[in-house]
C-alpha cells in the first residue's frame, strides 16, 4: 500500500520550531513555511543547516535590491513594469519589517511576535 506523505503546518520560524512540529505531528522532513519564509527569507538554509542563522543587515538590502532587479527583469522596465515590481515589493515589505535581528532581542529562538525591549 502507497503511504500518503505527512505535509507539516503551523508557524515555522526557526530551526527548532521545524523540529518540534516534525515530533509532534510525526512528518519526517516536509512542512510548509509560508510567513516565516516572507519574514525571512533565508529560513530554508537555516532549516538545511539545522542551526539559528541571522543574516546582516546590508545581506537584507542585497535581498532587496535584487528582488527589484528581478521584478524589472521579469515585468520589465516600463511604467506598468515599475507597478507591478513596487506593488509586490510593498507586498514583501509588509512582512520583512517584523523581523527583529536576533541581537536585539534576548533570547534565543527567535519567536514571531517578538520585539526588541522598549529601552532600545
Amino acid at each position: 500500500m502507497t503511504q500518503i506523505p505527512i505535509i507539516g503546518n503551523g508557524d515555522i520560524f526557526t530551526y527548532t520550531q521545524f523540529e518540534e512540529i516534525k515530533k509532534r505531528q510525526g512528518i519526517e522532513s516536509c512542512a510548509m513555511l509560508a510567513r516565516g519564509a516572507l519574514i525571512k527569507p533565508w529560513l530554508p538554509t537555516e532549516l538545511k543547516e539545522r542551526r539559528h542563522w541571522d543574516i546582516s543587515a546590508s545581506e537584507r538590502l542585497d535581498m532587496l535590491k535584487d528582488f527589484v532587479k528581478f521584478g524589472l527583469e521579469h515585468w520589465g522596465s516600463d511604467q506598468q513594469g515599475v507597478n507591478n515590481t513596487r506593488r509586490f515589493l510593498l507586498e514583501w515589505l509588509s512582512f520583512l519589517y517584523r523581523y527583529v535581528p536576533v541581537g536585539l532581542i534576548e533570547v534565543l529562538p527567535q519567536e514571531m511576535n517578538h520585539r526588541p525591549p522598549t529601552h532600545m
